[in-house]
């Protein structure tokens, strides 16, 4: 079954709204992503069903130009290593390590780069997440009723940081989230009709914090 997905979006709605934005995607426009290729497809996904969100904000001071004359130029955020555990069936632990770096340049060093690095450590229990679909507070027995059927969990790691006058400010966002495989019958494009092999590249994972961390 195709049609335009246009049919279900009445025109002035939020939906019409983001599908005109779509429609005005490069993926549109050369001619990826065709409205022939839409139809409804079955499919088994991670579906998350609870969210835990931690914002984060903190400062780091660079050294005292007087004492090390460091000229930062650039900084990021890199992840090391990110792992969960269930606790006790009622709670989440989690444990990421990540570094925040700085390159630079001394005058003892003309031409070559130089790097600070700090070693970062966010380590907690979350005994509070929040339903996906209607953003109410799960917490106490409903979390533990809702986590006898979860069947795993991603976390996303959304750092940055930016150079300010003395300082490295380190800000962005932390997110927990709780799947289960489910099925469900979704309305999507299949841009090739062909045979897709996929393939996964654990070198380039982040590995858990049991590992050691280089």
């Amino acid at each position: 079954m195709t049609f335009d997905i246009c049919d279900i979006a009445p025109q002035g709605s939020e939906l019409r709204s983001a599908i005109t934005k779509m429609y005005n995607m490069p993926a549109w426009k050369n001619g990826y992503v065709r409205c022939e290729d839409i139809g409804f497809h079955d499919i088994c996904v991670q579906d998350v069903h609870l969210i835990y969100q931690d914002e984060k904000e903190f400062y780091l001071e660079l050294p005292d130009p007087h004492k090390l004359p460091f000229c930062p130029e650039e900084s990021y955020v890199v992840v090391k290593c990110a792992e969960e555990t269930l606790r006790d069936g009622s709670y989440i632990h989690i444990k990421i390590k990540y570094d925040v770096v700085v390159t630079g340049t001394v005058p003892s060093r003309p031409g070559r780069k130089c790097y600070l690095v700090w070693e970062c450590c966010e380590e907690t229990d979350i005994t509070t997440f929040y339903s996906f679909k209607s953003w109410q507070q799960v917490t106490g027995d409903d979390l533990r009723d809702h986590l006898r059927i979860i069947d795993g969990s991603s976390i996303v790691v959304d750092l940055y940081c930016e150079l300010k006058q003395g300082y490295v400010r380190v800000y962005g966002y932390i997110v927990d989230k709780l799947w289960k495989e489910e099925n469900l019958v979704v309305l999507a494009a299949k841009p090739f009709g062909g045979i897709t092999v996929k393939n996964e590249f654990p070198e380039s994972q982040i590995p858990d914090c049991d590992c050691h961390c280089p």
